[in-house]
């Protein structure tokens, strides 16, 4: 009997009993009270629930922010940085900021621009112009990066054929074709080397940013060439 008493107290059961018989005397003051702390729940349940689902909807964008675009991840090939090179000497005043846009014509061959668009990416194209259209046979856009020595094909455009291709896909950063990469870094190089062989001569040269416009009669530029 004495270990019960000690149970019992340890229990408190008598205490228990006593909560019990309160309950039943004011029954309804305590269905109040549990109406309420199931009200409290619910709301709780309901900002919790509201929570989790605002955070579900943020982590996609939290997993954008991680993605790596490829244009700026992908190791630089040796024709990148080869084809960095013939930028640099063939258009010195391009690279070194002096003219944002220069025009080119060697006889018997199609006439030749580089310009840059925007920041460190520019086009290099060679065109003739076809009843009031201008024919880019082709252009690469390119993006310039100095820092790590190295030229990137961004697309081509070859108007000819109507053909155009983006080495990047704009929609899925991370993706990119290797295949058309490749074929592009090696006509670039192609046709930087034909283009080195070619005697062009610069008749147009700009820089909006310093008022820089200058044309170079026909008569002065027979005997001059692009070098090297």
């Amino acid at each position: 009997m004495a270990r019960q008493a000690e149970l019992d107290k340890e229990l408190d059961l008598s205490k228990k009993e006593d909560v019990v018989v309160e309950e039943d005397n004011n029954l309804d003051g305590q269905r109040s009270i549990n109406e309420d702390k199931k009200t409290n729940l619910s709301e709780i349940d309901e900002a919790a629930r509201a929570e989790q689902s605002h955070s579900e909807k943020q982590e996609p964008n939290a997993q954008n922010t991680q993605i790596k675009s490829a244009v700026d991840s992908l190791p630089y090939s040796q024709l990148e940085k080869k084809n960095f090179k013939f930028i640099r000497y063939m258009f010195p005043e391009m690279f070194s900021g002096e003219y944002d846009y220069m025009k080119f014509k060697a006889e018997q061959h199609d006439d030749m621009y580089i310009e840059r668009l925007y920041c460190n990416t520019y086009a290099l194209c060679l065109f003739y112009i076809k009843e009031g259209d201008l024919m880019r046979e082709p252009e690469y856009i390119f993006r310039l990066d100095k820092e790590n020595g190295a030229v990137r094909i961004l697309d081509w455009t070859m108007s000819s054929t109507g053909m155009y291709h983006e080495v990047y896909d704009a929609e899925n950063p991370e993706r990119y074709k290797p295949d058309l990469k490749k074929d592009l870094d090696a006509s670039f190089n192609s046709t930087l080397e034909n283009i080195a062989d070619i005697n062009y001569v610069a008749y147009r040269m700009k820089n909006d940013e310093k008022g820089i416009d200058i044309t170079i009669p026909e008569t002065v530029i027979e005997n001059e060439g692009l070098e090297m």
